[in-house]
């Protein structure tokens, strides 16, 4: 078990763990249009035109394998029980809907920010995290947690991506879309338009970020790669 009541050490320790063929021939033959072209340009292809980007998270994140699902539909909410974790579609915002022995909270890891995220130190925050609380990202692989009201910085967590291994909390996924990590691990995605829901929590994937909130939405947040806002 990880400081702070993270109970994903398990998943740490399991992650630790086109052909070519020839030209066929081509029989020559005088071609007398031949003449009059030679020295002519030949056509070449138009390039391809990149896509556009599909939200407002970076792409192509060394961790993870970008696989952007299509849009599952506006409000369609997912019942789990407390353990459930996902990855956003662009893989930059993993989140966490966790329970210990003293009550349910939300974990959030974000991999790449336009500008480093601008968290306030907590009001009061809840004795059990005292010694994990930081007022700063480390490396921006610190957690941002949210419990019994408030948003802060925790630094002892590993990342929890790992959580959302379609094997443990990725397992409510389903046949739905998937993501692999680092090693190749499956890793279960939150579709836009989708929301993953406890009993005492939510989280709502959508293509400007993720929110989290309590259910009844008195305190959360919402995470993007622009920034974060907290509320409550």
């Amino acid at each position: 078990m990880t400081r702070g009541g993270f109970r994903i050490i398990c998943l740490a320790a399991v992650l630790l763990a086109g052909c070519t063929g020839a030209a066929p021939e081509v029989e020559e033959v005088d071609d007398p249009a031949a003449e009059t072209t030679a020295g002519a340009p030949e056509p070449t292809a138009e390039e391809p035109t990149a896509a556009e980007p599909t939200d407002a998270e970076p792409t192509g994140q060394e961790s993870a394998t970008e696989t952007p699902p299509e849009d599952a539909g506006e409000g369609e909410v997912i019942d789990v029980e407390p353990g459930a974790a996902f990855l956003s579609p662009s893989t930059n915002i993993a989140c966490f809907l966790a329970e210990d022995e003293d009550g349910a909270y939300v974990g959030c890891d974000i991999q790449e920010t336009d500008a480093p995220l601008e968290l306030p130190p907590p009001d009061n925050v809840a004795p059990r995290w005292q010694e994990t609380l930081c007022e700063e990202p480390v490396d921006q692989g610190s957690t941002i947690l949210l419990s019994e009201g408030e948003v802060f910085w925790n630094c002892s967590f590993e990342p929890i991506m790992i959580a959302a291994d379609v094997e443990y909390g990725g397992s409510w996924v389903g046949d739905g879309p998937t993501a692999e990590l680092w090693d190749g691990t499956p890793a279960a995605v939150l579709a836009y338009g989708q929301t993953l829901r406890t009993a005492t929590h939510e989280c709502t994937s959508a293509r400007d970020g993720v929110t989290c909130q309590e259910i009844g939405g008195e305190h959360g947040l919402t995470l993007s790669r622009s920034g974060i806002e907290t509320w409550g």
